[in-house]
């Protein structure tokens, strides 16, 4: 399955169309040559987060090392296995 990348612009614009009628979830997408899936996704991410939301792609995290590191930390501790 592709992973195109989309804009801010074009996330913001889609959930923007969707919020005023101006078409379906099928529709809007495939003005900008996406899934229908994408777009209510965005739709319900910007409901829950607002633009903040749009901004961030939380498929490829980058964790830092404290963090990995304290991850590690309380998986052998036990406490959250």
């Amino acid at each position: 399955m592709s992973s195109k990348k989309f804009n801010l612009e074009t996330k913001i614009n889609a959930v923007m169309a969707y919020e005023r009628n101006e078409g379906s979830w099928a529709t809007i997408a495939a003005q900008i040559n996406a899934s229908k899936y994408t777009v209510r996704d965005w739709w319900h991410i910007y409901q829950s987060m607002g633009v903040d939301g749009l901004c961030h792609d939380s498929r490829h995290n980058k964790w830092n090392e404290d963090i990995k590191l304290m991850a590690v930390k309380d998986y052998l501790s036990g406490t959250y296995s």
